[in-house]
């Protein structure tokens, strides 16, 4: 049986359809049996698609906060 971390291994391969059948069957096998993976793939799933629906709106200016928030945390820190 596919471990946890071999699952996270082919999750993106999974949920775009290229992993090949026997790969796809452990990989089913083992969200079958493990609720935290199962967990873990809806998260991986809605963060996907939250990060898409993100990227159809357009951003036109970035608020100055953001840029010195980012610029100041790109400093070094002695």
């Amino acid at each position: 049986m596919m471990s946890c971390r071999e699952m996270t291994e082919f999750l993106s391969d999974y949920l775009s359809g290229e992993l090949d059948a026997p790969t796809r069957r452990r990989f089913e096998e083992h969200i079958s049996q493990c609720p935290p993976c199962v967990v873990y793939l809806k998260t991986y799933e809605e963060s996907v698609r939250m990060g898409r629906a993100a990227m159809t709106e357009p951003c036109d200016e970035i608020p100055p906060e953001m840029v010195r928030a980012i610029l100041s945390a790109m400093k070094p820190k002695d």
